[in-house]
């Protein structure tokens, strides 16, 4: 495949290959990463390359930070799909790096004209921020001496001097769940990352 790049290098099906077979038969990115890096540079336009090393990097390397740094590159590449911004976010949700996240999207607010994707953007902005102010009244909740996994524990918090918003950044209100988990009456569900039932171990294993 070398001679081939060599001789022709914007010979596309060679790096179709490298990107979509060759981590599927090495379960790595390996050998597949340097053909889809260098189809990033004969095809500076296209949003598929850095997409191919975003889904490759998380799928096989277990790399959520480095999936969403490339589901950024594809996001901004001319026809890129809403798919791929709202990857890259929940690749940054899923590391914890929920601000970059929000970066990312109001960058690319001020770049999208078109009024619908604005609208879609927008909306994952808002559902992002939400994310980011019930993972911080969590973080606030672990203080309590006691919970008692409802409304009350809120309560509790605001007369120890805590204060958060009455209302979330996508216009719901707080609801405690029976398991002391938190969630937006807007939504009805966290912004979290899906991952596959046979994936589960083995993102566990990488972690160690």
């Amino acid at each position: 495949l070398h001679t081939i790049t060599q001789l022709n290098p914007k010979f596309e099906p060679v790096y179709y290959m490298a990107a979509s077979v060759f981590p599927w038969g090495t379960n790595n990115t390996t050998l597949s990463r340097p053909f889809v890096m260098q189809a990033m540079i004969e095809f500076p336009k296209d949003w598929r390359w850095a997409y191919y090393l975003g889904f490759n990097s998380y799928w096989f390397d277990h790399n959520s930070e480095l999936a969403a740094h490339y589901f950024e590159i594809s996001a901004m590449k001319p026809h890129a799909p809403p798919l791929v911004t709202s990857l890259a976010l929940r690749m940054h949700s899923h590391a914890g790096n929920i601000q970059t996240g929000l970066n990312f999207l109001e960058d690319l607010l001020q770049k999208k004209n078109d009024p619908k994707l604005q609208a879609q953007l927008l909306k994952q902005y808002h559902q992002l921020q939400t994310e980011q102010q019930l993972r911080a009244i969590e973080a606030l909740l672990t203080k309590l001496p006691q919970r008692h996994q409802d409304m009350s524990d809120l309560n509790h918090l605001r007369q120890l001097g805590y204060k958060f918003p009455n209302k979330l950044a996508d216009g719901g209100k707080i609801q405690v769940l029976k398991d002391g988990s938190l969630l937006s009456s807007q939504e009805k569900k966290r912004f979290k990352l899906f991952i596959p039932k046979k994936r589960q171990g083995v993102q566990a294993d990488a972690a160690h």
